[in-house]
């Protein structure tokens, strides 16, 4: 009897910690992920000025593009997937460069990937885009960015349509620089 109730007891406790797992991933997954829908295009996320540099380590923030549509792609040279979602957007870069302010930023920290090594890489893969660099994590901050690669997404009224985390289709990264871009009413 007393075997059974032990093995009760560490069931219950077994479920409750199951429970609060599921839960806090749940809770994660649904504040920190949106995926683009018509119904739903605007995230509660608000417009957030940040610095970054450029590869000749110029200061770039994003009040300078403000009033201005912006595709930001947060992306290291060391990820396969977010190598893979800067050619989708580096493949955009020609049709959308008149309407939209593209802006890669290279998660690396100047010192164990430098910037002249992600040129390289760049040069190395034929990506002829301009990548910024976000030396120190002010950007990757001010987004909340948790996950390599992630998408934000800002319209010209610089709310932010859009920030989607993980690798996603083409589709769904045309769908919002065709918003941006003001192509899709």
């Amino acid at each position: 009897m007393k075997n059974i109730k032990n093995i009760v007891i560490v069931a219950i406790v077994f479920l409750a910690i199951a429970g609060y797992y599921v839960y806090d991933v749940y809770k994660e997954n649904d504040e920190s992920k949106t995926i683009y829908s018509k119904n739903n295009m605007e995230q509660a996320t608000s417009y957030n000025n940040f610095t970054i540099y450029n590869k000749e380590n110029n200061k770039v923030t994003l009040e300078s593009y403000k009033d201005m549509p912006v595709a930001i792609l947060f992306w290291k040279t060391d990820s396969a997937e977010s190598v893979e979602m800067l050619k989708i957007l580096n493949s955009k870069y020609d049709e959308y460069k008149d309407k939209i302010i593209f802006l890669p930023i290279s998660m690396s920290d100047g010192k164990v990937e430098s910037i002249e090594s992600v040129q390289e890489f760049l040069r190395v893969s034929e990506i002829p885009m301009e990548v910024y660099y976000d030396l120190d994590t002010n950007a990757a901050s001010m987004y909340n960015v948790k996950e390599i690669p992630t998408f934000v997404f800002i319209k010209k009224d610089n709310t932010v349509l859009n920030k989607m985390e993980g690798v996603k289709s083409e589709d769904a990264i045309l769908a919002n620089l065709q918003i941006l871009a003001g192509e899709d009413k």
